[in-house]
């Protein structure tokens, strides 16, 4: 009703935008009630972010929305890996996940990407794009040769189980 009041109000911009965050919320509420559901960050997190976007004025509409919509994506799954999640069933042993910063921190390239595009200063980052991805990918060459050196077979802990 409160949303339906809003948009008739506002010409649907703003309701839309409290549809979403009400949404995020009933997500977010999820995961208070029983922070073992550490997945309903995410959808929480893409609530709020598509409710920022919709809340954007008409000037900001194109590669700025972009640019939000994958930083608020990149720092929904930032969020997510500072919650600590139990390790097994038996254990009340909590550890962070690190999985959720391999997403965000793909996503947060590309929302600088679209900053940049924005701003108009893509063209000299023409040049230094590819370069920074090559250093990346010789990084992590390089690190996986030094933990496989170690005598570690895998560079990663097992995420948690699920069930």
């Amino acid at each position: 009703m409160c949303c339906i009041t809003t948009a008739q109000l506002t010409g649907g911009a703003w309701g839309a935008a409290f549809l979403f965050v009400f949404m995020g919320a009933g997500f977010a509420a999820v995961f208070l009630r029983e922070p073992g559901n550490w997945w309903a960050l995410i959808p929480s997190g893409v609530m709020f972010t598509l409710a920022v976007i919709v809340a954007l004025p008409q000037e900001l509409q194109g590669t700025p929305t972009a640019a939000i919509l994958f930083l608020g994506l990149a720092a929904t799954f930032g969020v997510l890996s500072l919650v600590p999640v139990r390790v097994d069933e038996t254990s009340d042993h909590r550890k962070r996940m690190k999985w959720p910063l391999i997403p965000a921190g793909a996503l947060a390239v590309m929302g600088l990407i679209f900053i940049l595009q924005a701003t108009v200063l893509l063209i000299p980052a023409d040049f230094a794009f590819p370069v920074v991805m090559i250093v990346a990918g010789a990084a992590l060459v390089v690190f996986a040769y030094l933990s496989h050196r170690d005598g570690r077979r895998k560079a990663h802990d097992p995420g948690p189980r699920a069930g």
